[in-house]
């Protein structure tokens, strides 16, 4: 967690791509466990 908080936000665009990267991270997560619990059952 440390990195994050001296992530360098110079730029509106690395901004936005560290958001997206952020994004696709948790919607990997939610269809993760969502399969998992697909499976489960």
């Amino acid at each position: 967690m440390y990195r994050v908080k001296y992530f360098n936000f110079t730029t509106l665009h690395d901004y936005n791509h560290f958001c997206d990267f952020i994004e696709f991270k948790h919607k990997n997560i939610i269809m993760n466990t969502s399969q998992y619990t697909g499976s489960s059952w």
